[in-house]
């Protein structure tokens, strides 16, 4: 399975030196036709591809970070602070 998409320019936070990424992992990882996909798990990936609350930037010459585990977690910890990684 494949899901290839071109965002608009204007939309692209990349195009402003931001990389967007995701507290939940989004990807589905399968090899099973979509057809043959439980609802629930298309709707759970639904939400956490399209949710706000999964989502945080880093700039885009630290896009890295994004995929550190650690990083991750002080994200989820300042949302729970109610404030900003420390």
């Amino acid at each position: 399975m494949r899901f290839r998409c071109k965002l608009n320019a204007k939309d692209n936070v990349n195009k402003y030196g931001w990389k967007l990424c995701h507290l939940e992992e989004i990807g589905l990882s399968t090899r099973i036709p979509l057809a043959r996909i439980p609802v629930a798990v298309l709707v759970r990936h639904f939400r956490l591809f399209m949710g706000p609350s999964n989502h945080f930037v880093v700039p885009l010459n630290r896009a890295g970070l994004g995929e550190v585990e650690e990083f991750i977690q002080e994200i989820r910890a300042a949302d729970v602070r109610g404030g900003v990684p420390r």
